[in-house]
């Protein structure tokens, strides 16, 4: 039996079923001093092909197919917050905050 060792577009979706319901629908400005920033190491943010610099998602990656330079965190529906703020919340990340010039699989227009 073979271990699969790619991420396949089941677990994305998997995962982004089981972390919504657990969103934060907004985040003051002192609960952002307290929240910490979300790292391209962490496993959730790892799976869904989660980067801080939206010029940085590999092109080669299949979750990076329909990726655009221009598409960024604060342009994605997905992010809550204060337009403007360099770090913000995102649903899909609970109790972390993402980057407004980040980008991942699951990036959808504003």
């Amino acid at each position: 039996m073979t271990v699969p060792t790619g991420i396949t577009r089941r677990n994305v979706l998997q995962a982004a079923a089981l972390l919504t319901p657990l969103a934060v629908v907004g985040c003051s400005s002192t609960e952002q001093l307290a929240t910490p920033e979300l790292r391209a190491t962490d496993p959730v943010a790892r799976s869904l092909l989660y980067y801080p610099n939206t010029l940085d998602v590999p092109a080669e990656s299949p979750l990076a197919a329909r990726h655009q330079p221009e598409q960024k965190c604060a342009g994605c529906i997905n992010v809550r917050g204060v337009a403007g703020d360099p770090l913000r919340p995102c649903p899909i990340f609970p109790g972390k905050l993402v980057n407004a010039n980040g980008w991942c699989s699951l990036w959808a227009a504003g």
